[in-house]
């Protein structure tokens, strides 16, 4: 997954030393916004972004199950069909979503070269990644 790419290539990065960060580590504890500093922000807006797309995804779901109940198929293999197609689209728009997050975790990481934040911000996507994963409550129409 790009989770798994992200972390790599930033090990890398880190490990070989070549790179050398724009600023410091440091730099995440000044102040950035309103008196906010600069780590809280970055981690305000990732906690946005993963309740945003918990919420979201939700509400698609809940409207996505409501649809399929609404409609009349031949036979129940073709709902299944139809129902896994929206729910293909439904999880890939959430996952890049969550993917922002982990975005997000890059640039503080190409920035500061802060391994820990990336961590963080991988592990708070990978929480919004598991919950839109497919699985069998979630086929049960």
């Amino acid at each position: 997954s790009s989770l798994g790419v992200y972390m790599m290539v930033c090990y890398m990065i880190m490990t070989q030393g070549n790179f050398k960060a724009p600023r410091t580590p440091e730099f995440l504890h000044t102040p950035f916004f309103m008196g906010i500093d600069a780590i809280i922000f970055v981690y305000g807006v990732a906690f946005l972004l993963l309740a945003f797309g918990i919420i979201h995804f939700k509400s698609s779901y809940a409207k996505l199950v409501e649809k399929m109940a609404t409609q009349t198929f031949e036979t129940a293999d073709d709902a299944f069909n139809d129902f896994r197609k929206a729910y293909a689209n439904v999880m890939f728009i959430h996952m890049s979503i969550f993917n922002a997050i982990s975005i997000l975790g890059v640039i503080v990481f190409l920035v500061t070269l802060d391994f820990s934040t990336l961590i963080n911000l991988m592990i708070l996507a990978a929480a919004g990644y598991f919950l839109v994963m497919p699985n069998a409550k979630k086929f049960v129409l």
